[in-house]
């Protein structure tokens, strides 16, 4: 059965929220019962609106909250490190690697429906930059793509079903966590997109946005296939992960994933206070120092390689071709990060990028780069993590409380 159907028995609201208090007070934290803290439920807590249906207007924090969950041994479970305030391992994660020796993506299924499969969420900047870079180089009927509608008690929710096998036809609402789940059904992991989901081996190829970008843009196996919807005409030939390049482009890649592409992790940090000893405030520190540091670098090139969004690095320089990935934080920055994080508060604030004056040369970038990826964002999406806070606090309460009414 799924959840709430585990008893065949008909039981009320308030039998649901006497059931849950109980459960709650007789079993605590112990370890043994997390997984059945996703059945107890009558129904999945903190469905989101339909991602279709919101616009700028639309605030997520009024909707329900949402309990913050990953998988252990294949098992739902209330993420331990909100659960006991980052105290408790989450155990040793999966990692979920490309291992096939070739990939090309004009591969198909006997309906004619691709054979790899996209599920991205626009609340995530490294699934969206995967999103845009997929329009970007072509591959839009190359490799079929479900978005999320946001974040769910879980994990992220598609509420119109999915578009491919083994799960095409079925009614919606439909989890990732049944992509991981079917890769491998004993996995400990975080249930996070994007994923690249191969229907015809019924596997994860990656769940690593990187090496997604890397795979959709390998020149050398993809050169046929790849046609770039390209505004500006600014991507190479080559894609956007030149091969001659990638050692200077993982370098910098690294670099700024400890850095800006850090910030969501540092600021997650701050909201669940877990990072009493100064961590957060250093990271904070290092991220803004980052951007100064970009601003600087943006005056001497039009991207972070050039005038192309890959091309040779200057003088030794380490660049990279994470423009994509660059984009999506900077395009949040001032609206989700800033006020979410408190970030104003930090001694290293100098101001905003889009609207400010203190980083002229990232808010030109950053406005270029808009106008090349402007037809692949729902920045309605981006909002959805002010919900993070009311989801933490759901999630502690969930389990520490002898009231299940929440």
């Amino acid at each position: 059965g799924g959840i709430g159907k585990w008893s065949q028995a008909p039981l009320t609201k308030e039998h649901w929220k006497e059931f849950d208090s109980v459960f709650n007070k007789v079993l605590g934290d112990v370890k043994i019962a997390d997984p059945f803290r996703f059945f107890q439920y009558e129904s999945v807590p903190g469905m989101p609106e339909a991602l279709g249906e919101c616009d700028l207007d639309t605030d997520p924090r009024t909707w329900e909250p949402y309990l913050l969950v990953m998988l252990r041994d294949g098992m739902i479970v209330p993420d331990p490190y909100f659960r006991l305030d980052g105290k408790d391992d989450r155990g040793e994660l999966m990692d979920f690697k490309y291992n096939k020796p070739q990939l090309s993506f004009d591969e198909c299924n006997c309906d004619g429906s691709p054979r790899y499969h996209l599920f991205v969420s626009e609340s995530c900047p490294l699934a969206s930059a995967v999103s845009a870079a997929r329009t970007l180089l072509g591959l839009d009927s190359m490799i079929s793509m479900d978005v999320a509608d946001g974040k769910s008690g879980a994990g992220l929710v598609f509420l119109n079903g999915c578009s491919c096998v083994p799960w095409k036809g079925s009614e919606g609402p439909f989890w990732l966590y049944s992509v991981y789940q079917l890769s491998n059904s004993i996995a400990t992991t975080l249930i996070t997109a994007p994923v690249l989901w191969d229907t015809v081996e019924q596997k994860i190829v990656s769940n690593d946005a990187w090496e997604i970008l890397k795979l959709m843009s390998r020149e050398d196996d993809q050169s046929d296939l790849i046609s770039y919807n390209d505004a500006l005409g600014v991507i190479l030939k080559e894609g956007l992960c030149p091969r001659e390049q990638m050692e200077a482009i993982e370098n910098m890649y690294s670099d700024l994933s400890n850095s800006i592409f850090n910030v969501e992790d540092v600021g997650l940090e701050c909201i669940a206070q877990v990072g009493k000893d100064g961590r957060v405030d250093d990271n904070f520190e290092r991220i803004l120092t980052k951007l100064q540091e970009l601003n600087d670098l943006l005056g001497k090139r039009r991207f972070l390689l050039g005038n192309n969004l890959t091309e040779t690095f200057f003088a030794g320089e380490q660049s990279d071709g994470g423009d994509i990935f660059l984009a999506m934080f900077l395009f949040r920055f001032d609206a989700c990060y800033t006020p979410l994080f408190g970030l104003k508060n930090h001694g290293a604030f100098d101001g905003s990028i889009l609207t400010g004056a203190s980083y002229p040369n990232l808010k030109g970038y950053s406005r270029e780069l808009y106008h090349e990826l402007k037809s692949t964002l729902k920045i309605q999406g981006f909002r959805q993590i002010f919900r993070l806070p009311y989801g933490i606090a759901f999630t502690r309460q969930a389990i520490r409380s002898t009231d299940a009414s929440l």
